[in-house]
C-alpha cells in the first residue's frame, strides 16, 4: 500500500458509508450525544425530534438533552426511547 494510500485511509471519515473498515456508531442513543451528529448518521430521527417537538436550534450543536429541555420536553428519557426505536427499524 503506498504512502498515499496510507494516509487518505487514515484520515478519510468512513462513518455510514458502508465500507466496512469501521466500527459502526454505538446504540442506544443517549441524551449526551449531540443532535447534529445523531440526525447526521439516523436522518430518521428527524421525525422523532420533530414528534416531540425538538428543533434543531444552533444547527443541532448541543446534547438532545439540553436542546430537548430548551425546548421545553419534559420527558428526555420518552424522546431518547423513541430516537432508538426509529433506528432499530
Amino acid at each position: 500500500m503506498s504512502l498515499i494510500t496510507t494516509i487518505k485511509n487514515k484520515f478519510t471519515k468512513h462513518e455510514g458509508c458502508g465500507c466496512g473498515q469501521h466500527a459502526p456508531l454505538a446504540l442506544p442513543i443517549t441524551q449526551d450525544m449531540i443532535v447534529r451528529d445523531v440526525t447526521n448518521r439516523w436522518p430518521e430521527t428527524i421525525n422523532v425530534f420533530g414528534k416531540h417537538k425538538v428543533d434543531f436550534c444552533c444547527g443541532g450543536a448541543h446534547s438532545i438533552e439540553q436542546t430537548a429541555r430548551a425546548k421545553g420536553c419534559r420527558d428526555v428519557a420518552a424522546l431518547v426511547a423513541d430516537l432508538n426505536a426509529a433506528v432499530k427499524n
